[in-house]
């Protein structure tokens, strides 16, 4: 359980899924990414593992239930940010820390509807990550700090109706808005 932000996942079928997303780096092809899962009969999660090494850099998620459609590609980009050295951005950036990528994950999982956009990560100098939807009308960013504190700043560019607050205080506000970015099918 994460201490700062939990969620509290519900099971659909009891059956989980074990993912581990690995970069390795390769001389010729640069970084690639292996993806190996397992299923077991595990209580739910996700319970998100970040190894303190910096290469190759993995991160180990469990998982519940049908896997959504953002989950791969947001452990893809947490895997190269994960990676980043310090002054990756030429002014004295920290490392990203393993709880910046936890909580993402976690709060990825408790505030995403399925169909929903993708969100843009992006990697913070201070060491945490930024969830961002830039979308109909829509600008929200979630910037998740190297303690795993998170805050979240939405503006409606439609209504002017601009908002922010700290999770998990806004988290309803945050699902509502996020489902409002859900096509309809």
């Amino acid at each position: 359980m994460l201490d700062t932000y939990s969620v509290n996942p519900s099971p659909t079928d009891g059956v989980m899924a074990h993912m581990l997303l690995t970069q390795r780096e390769s001389r010729a092809r640069g970084p690639s990414f292996i993806l190996s899962e397992g299923l077991s009969s595990l209580p739910a999660l996700p319970r998100i593992e970040v190894r303190a090494q910096r290469a190759p850099v993995t991160l180990s998620v469990e998982w519940t239930g049908p896997e959504p459609s953002w989950l791969r590609p947001a452990l893809e980009v947490l895997v190269e940010l994960r990676a980043l050295p310090r002054n990756w951005n030429s002014y004295r950036a920290l490392p990203i820390a393993d709880r910046a990528i936890q909580v993402a994950v976690a709060l990825l999982h408790d505030v995403m509807p399925e169909r929903a956009p993708h969100a843009q990560i992006v990697p913070t100098a201070p060491g945490g990550v930024q969830l961002e939807w830039h979308t109909g009308g829509i600008d929200m960013e979630i910037e998740v700090e190297p303690n795993g504190e998170a805050s979240v700043i939405c503006e409606d560019l439609r209504t002017g109706e601009e908002w922010e607050g700290r999770f998990p205080a806004c988290r309803n506000q945050t699902i509502a808005v996020l489902a409002g970015l859900v096509a309809p099918q």
